[in-house]
């Protein structure tokens, strides 16, 4: 990029897009209170932002603003079929915000969203309310995951929110709570005890893959720091392989990879260990490589066969990890 332009972006969240009903929120209040500099601009609901047509998601995401609103039912939602359940019997996700502050290129949020805006919903209550709802309907334990359309624990210097699910994980026993995530923010929550019932789950790749494909992610290093500062404090870890990026050289790249990781942390204290190759349905791949032209990894073969994935990632991975442990993702569509 030439010189004359790196600046011509304002920084991110220089604007906030409030509801009119959520202005006087305690959250609303306190995000606000976080970002002293941002221009706060009055709307009546975040579709009118987030879902208008033929917004740029690349050029956004050079200056996305922020977006406070009212999540409305349904407030949870089930597992995709690229989503085991991990062998909960009940799995759903919610959506404490929709969009990341990172940018990979392999992510399936940019053939999602219009918008590389970023919303967070303030009514958590809300949530709360239905999950408890649900924990009383059934004893079969539930599996939450709090980070799916979002990286929560990356957000937690703004809004706070993955400290919040933590204290409600405590009153609700029969739910795993699990907060996916590429960021180094730990020590924003080191200071809370560890909830039993709360995963911190921390996506791995080479660094190669970190480099060229995860745009603003902390690196490898930063988050397996992360991890083992949690592990010592007593958090169950989980770490994800997933995806599996057909890089250049990607075998070698993700057995160092390993040795990296398992020299750094001890498998057996980990909670448990998943891999995934790279999957996505077919009409968010073709979004994506149709807003990404540049991005030579939607041009490529990314599909990497079951005996290929099973010889070059699971036996390698079963060295380090038991077998037990290990969790196989893999498409079901």
């Amino acid at each position: 990029m030439p010189s004359s332009r790196k600046n011509c972006f304002v920084n991110p969240f220089s604007h906030i897009y409030l509801e009119r009903a959520v202005a006087d929120h305690p959250r609303t209040q306190r995000i606000i209170s976080r970002l002293p500099g941002a221009t706060v601009v009055r709307i009546e609901t975040y579709k009118h932002i987030f879902n208008r047509p033929k917004q740029n998601f690349d050029l956004q995401k050079k200056s996305p603003k922020l977006i406070l609103a009212a999540k409305q039912p349904p407030f949870t939602y089930p597992f995709s079929a690229n989503c085991p359940q991990a062998g909960f019997e009940r799995a759903v996700y919610v959506t404490p915000a929709l969009g990341c502050r990172f940018d990979c290129d392999f992510c399936f949020l940019h053939g999602m969203y219009n918008s590389a805006n970023l919303v967070l919903f303030v009514n958590t209550e809300d949530v709360f309310n239905a999950l408890g709802r649900m924990e009383c309907d059934e004893q079969s334990p539930l599996l939450t995951s709090i980070s799916y359309e979002t990286d929560l624990l990356a957000l937690e210097p703004i809004c706070g929110f993955t400290e919040e699910w933590i204290a409600f994980s405590r009153n609700h026993a029969n739910i795993m709570f699990e907060c996916r995530t590429r960021s180094g923010q730990f020590k924003r929550i080191s200071e809370i005890p560890p909830s039993p019932n709360f995963l911190l789950s921390w996506s791995l790749n080479p660094q190669q893959v970190i480099t060229q494909l995860e745009h603003g992610a902390p690196s490898l290093d930063s988050r397996l720091q992360a991890a083992k500062e949690a592990m010592n404090a007593g958090w169950h870890v989980r770490l994800c392989f997933d995806p599996v990026v057909p890089v250049p050289q990607w075998q070698t790249e993700y057995l160092a990879l390993f040795e990296k990781v398992f020299t750094s942390l001890p498998g057996d204290k980990l909670y448990d260990v998943t891999a995934g190759p790279f999957r996505m349905g077919k009409d968010f791949f073709k979004r994506i490589r149709r807003h990404r032209p540049w991005c030579d990894l939607f041009y490529k073969e990314m599909k990497i066969g079951s005996e290929c994935f099973n010889n070059d990632i699971i036996t390698p991975l079963s060295e380090y990890i038991s077998r037990e442990k290990l969790i196989i993702w893999e498409s079901q569509s």
